[in-house]
């Protein structure tokens, strides 16, 4: 879909000001059954309106974007900065359309396909049964305490060999560390004899002067010290970033 502004549409925010709009504007000389909203643009057919029983239907290219009836709106998900400027102008001034990571949102709140947005008295309420529901992760501060105290003998030694030897991360281009490594540090860890080799192994694919932080996470992870806590409806957790540094360790994740 190319770029539009889209304020050079007119804007509504009633249903009153809808009707208006559809019978103010010209017919579109290729579809007379849609009429143009930039009334001085009778071929253009970029942002058309147009009466499906007593809904006022806002189109945009050509998908239905922000439908109006007396007491209900309905504004379908585009995830593009056009389909959310243009949902913005056709809605009432409580509610703002616009681009959140990617993502179109009203009023911050997630959907996956389209919002309902009811009259309740004199204010608009979005129908919470269409938005997206999500959960946080959280870890297990038991069993992260007691992980910690699991990985400290291997972390004084990192600690002791880094100083001694002055050692310095590789440069990694991928942030992500490697499972295979992950696997066989959690495998290891509690084997002094293997400490050499799995000093070797974050030095390499890892980082050594995160691991003291990464290493009881990882560990946690490993032993199903984690938990899912319900996001209220329509929004998205900022989950920490163990939950895509980490996410084969953690079942049925999704970062």
């Amino acid at each position: 879909m190319f770029g539009i502004d889209p304020w050079t549409f007119p804007g509504v925010s009633s249903y009153e000001e809808a009707r208006r709009l559809y019978a103010e504007s010209p017919l579109l000389t290729s579809n007379p059954a849609f009429r143009c909203m930039r009334t001085k643009r009778k071929n253009d057919d970029t942002g058309t309106v147009w009466m499906d029983g007593d809904a006022v239907v806002f189109r945009l290219y050509r998908t239905d974007m922000v439908v109006w009836r007396p007491d209900r709106i309905v504004v379908m998900r585009h995830d593009s900065r056009s389909s959310a400027g243009f949902a913005d102008r056709l809605l009432p001034h409580s509610l703002d359309a616009y681009m959140r990571f990617n993502e179109m949102v009203i009023n911050r709140l997630h959907t996956t396909n389209q919002w309902v947005i009811d009259k309740i008295g004199d204010t608009w309420v979005i129908d919470p049964s269409t938005l997206v529901k999500h959960d946080k992760m959280l870890l297990d501060l038991k069993v992260l305490a007691r992980m910690r105290k699991r990985a400290k003998p291997f972390l004084e030694y990192v600690h002791a060999r880094k100083t001694l030897l002055n050692d310095r991360d590789v440069y990694r281009a991928d942030s992500r560390y490697p499972q295979s490594a992950v696997h066989l540090l959690i495998r290891r860890v509690d084997d002094q004899a293997s400490f050499p080799q799995l000093y070797n192994v974050v030095k390499s694919a890892m980082e050594l002067d995160k691991i003291s932080k990464d290493l009881p996470v990882m560990l946690a992870l490993s032993e199903g010290g984690y938990k899912k806590q319900a996001c209220e409806p329509g929004h998205k957790p900022d989950n920490p970033y163990w939950v895509s540094a980490f996410s084969h360790l953690i079942s049925n994740c999704e970062t």
